[in-house]
């Protein structure tokens, strides 16, 4: 008898406990309202299954702070935050088809999560407040990078990147020895460094 009225306690309790603990895996509102036009999704909670095919999103000015639910896109290849009020990148390190990546003119200090993103061939770092660009050094595939008006002074991480070619925007940043660099930077398409004169 006692077990007709457990049963019906115990599933209650199973359901609110999974509504409490699922909850929104969006937490920043101007993200949420970019990716519900993104995915044409007016209401309801948007859920991880909902985000795992998009492989380009664009979010610029929109005063985003907080990129939780990012995460769950990982057949992103184009990505572009431009813009935003954003610090903490972390969540990006799982997101390995990234070949495009915009966060300039961010709050961004710390860039260790990009060390996985081997795929990245375009990156965009400019206006943030990194020093430490020790990251980069594994990311071979690298073709067009801008560095300007960060806090960087050293560069040696961008030695054997072989593949950087394109583009390398290093102004505005407090580098004294361009050494590493001076082995192919006649090669690169398009720089905004004189280091002869």
């Amino acid at each position: 008898m006692a077990l007709i009225f457990i049963i019906p306690v115990l599933f209650a309790a199973w359901v609110l406990s999974y509504v409490v603990a699922s909850g929104p895996i969006i937490t920043d509102e101007a993200l949420e309202e970019a990716i519900r036009l993104e995915i044409n999704y007016e209401k309801g909670e948007i859920r991880p299954d909902q985000l795992v095919n998009i492989q380009s999103l664009r979010i610029r000015d929109a005063n985003i702070e907080n990129i939780d639910g990012l995460q769950y896109m990982t057949s992103l290849v184009s990505l572009d935050l431009r813009d935003n009020n954003i610090s903490d990148i972390s969540l990006l390190s799982d997101l390995k088809r990234l070949q495009d990546l915009n966060l300039r003119g961010n709050n961004i200090t710390d860039i260790e999560a990009l060390a996985n993103l081997t795929s990245l061939r375009e990156l965009n770092l400019r206006e943030n407040q990194i020093h430490d660009i020790s990251t980069l050094t594994g990311l071979y595939m690298l073709q067009d990078l801008n560095l300007r008006h960060n806090r960087i002074t050293n560069i040696e991480a961008l030695r054997n990147l072989e593949s950087l070619r394109e583009r390398l925007y290093l102004e505005g940043n407090q580098i004294s020895d361009f050494s590493p660099i001076a082995d192919y930077l006649m090669e690169v398409n398009d720089h905004d460094l004189d280091i002869g004169s």
